[in-house]
């Protein structure tokens, strides 16, 4: 686990955040709008234990990132 806690991962966890909050959207509906992006993906899992769980991640659906947004994220979490 401590090869995960590290300063770069901390980094880029700052950045997504900051993404985030700068298009009006929350890490997990960014985590499933990215997922989704990936023409690998053919579906994405998620648990949910709350109808909010649920909700939040029907709007991670709905947010179709754009080419530059999808650039903008695989930049900062390094696939660029």
């Amino acid at each position: 686990m401590q090869r995960y806690l590290v300063d770069k991962n901390f980094t880029i966890l700052e950045e997504l955040s900051s993404f985030t909050k700068d298009h009006g959207h929350t890490m997990t509906e960014l985590a499933h709008a990215w997922l989704l992006a990936n023409p690998n993906v053919s579906s994405v899992i998620s648990g949910a234990t709350k109808v909010e769980h649920v909700q939040e991640n029907v709007k991670g659906v709905e947010w179709v990132l754009s080419e530059e947004e999808l650039a903008e994220v695989n930049q900062i979490i390094g696939k660029n």
